[in-house]
C-alpha cells in the first residue's frame, strides 16, 4: 500500500483532506454551537428583562391595592362618620317634632278653654273654666253661658 514515495504522498494527502474536512466539519458545529449559545443568552436575557418587568407590575399593582385599599377605608369611615351625623340630626328632629307635638298641644288646651265675647271683643276668663258652666256656641267650641259671663264679671 505505501510502497513507493508517490503513493505515500497521496495517501498522506488524502489523510490531510480528510483532517482539513473534518476540521472545518468540527469549525462549523463550533460556530453552530456558539451562535445556539449566543440565541440561549440572548433569550435569557429577555426572560430576566421580562420577569424585571412582571415584579415592577406586580408591585406597581400592590402599591395600587394598597392605595385602593386605604381609599377604601377612608370612604367607609368617612360614610360612618356622615351616618352618625345623620342619625345624631334625626334625633335632633325628632325632639323638635316632640316638643312642636307638646306646644300644640298646650296652644290646643289653650285655645278649648272658656272666654267672654261682647260685642265681638273676647276676653279670656281663667276663673270660668269649669267644666259644668261651659256650653259650645256656634262658632267656637266651648263657650260661657250668660250666668257664668255675671259671675266671671262678679268675681273680678
Amino acid at each position: 500500500m505505501f510502497g513507493t514515495g508517490a503513493s505515500r504522498e497521496r495517501w498522506t494527502l488524502r489523510v490531510a483532506i480528510f483532517a482539513t474536512v473534518v476540521a472545518l466539519a468540527a469549525a462549523f458545529f463550533t460556530h453552530q454551537h456558539w451562535k445556539s449559545s449566543d440565541r440561549a443568552v440572548d433569550v435569557a436575557d429577555q426572560a430576566r428583562k421580562e420577569a424585571n418587568h412582571q415584579a415592577d407590575l406586580r408591585r406597581l399593582d400592590d402599591a395600587n391595592l394598597k392605595t385602593t385599599r386605604e381609599d377604601a377605608a377612608s370612604a367607609l369611615a368617612e360614610q360612618i362618620k356622615r351616618t352618625d351625623q345623620a342619625s345624631a340630626l334625626t334625633k335632633q328632629i325628632a325632639e323638635a317634632a316632640q316638643k312642636n307635638t307638646s306646644t300644640a298641644s298646650q296652644a290646643l288646651s289653650v285655645s278649648e278653654r272658656a272666654y267672654l265675647g261682647v260685642a265681638g271683643i273676647t276676653i279670656y276668663c281663667p276663673v270660668c273654666e269649669q267644666p259644668e258652666n261651659i256650653r259650645a256656641p256656634p262658632s267656637h267650641p266651648k263657650s260661657i253661658t250668660s250666668e257664668t259671663k255675671l259671675k266671671a264679671i262678679a268675681t273680678h
